[in-house]
């Protein structure tokens, strides 16, 4: 394994997601973000719709982490390694955003997760496996609370 391998894919992963964030928002390409963005602003759905957004946006990085290292045939070391570091800088990422109560709760979960990840433990696959579970019920608690605010 390239000892570069993990920088250059973070950083790629990095322009990725940007650019696909600025395409969601020129472009319309995104209906959870044209939704919360011409949702009524007085209303405190708007938020959480944003909040919706964001939180997708989010786990896509971590879904592109998981799909470049599928991708390319590593050992099962190298492969602890790269979830090990990759897990470090998501959670550096996830740390460096300004989180509503609501978020720090959904991520506080996620940090312990990754926290595990980081010390490389035998367990690897199962933690990706509950984050993955995860990303799904705070998918599920967010679409709940958007459909009680609108039935408001």
């Amino acid at each position: 394994m390239n000892s570069n391998f993990p920088y250059l894919e973070f950083l790629e992963i990095a322009k990725e997601k940007r650019e696909e964030i600025i395409l969601d928002t020129y472009e319309e390409n995104s209906p959870d973000l044209y939704d919360a963005l011409y949702s009524n602003p007085h209303q405190e759905i708007s938020i959480i719709k944003l909040e919706y957004y964001e939180l997708k946006w989010i786990e896509s990085y971590w879904k592109s982490i998981e799909s470049r290292i599928a991708r390319k045939e590593f050992s099962d070391k190298e492969k602890k390694e790269l979830i090990s570091k990759f897990s470090k800088w998501y959670d550096d990422f996830i740390c460096s955003w300004n989180y509503t109560s609501f978020d720090a709760v959904v991520f506080e979960e996620r940090r312990k997760i990754l926290k595990a990840l980081i010390t490389v433990n035998n367990d690897w696959e199962k933690n990706i496996k509950r984050m993955d579970v995860l990303f799904e019920k705070d998918f599920k608690m967010l679409n709940k609370k958007i459909q009680e605010l609108q039935e408001d």
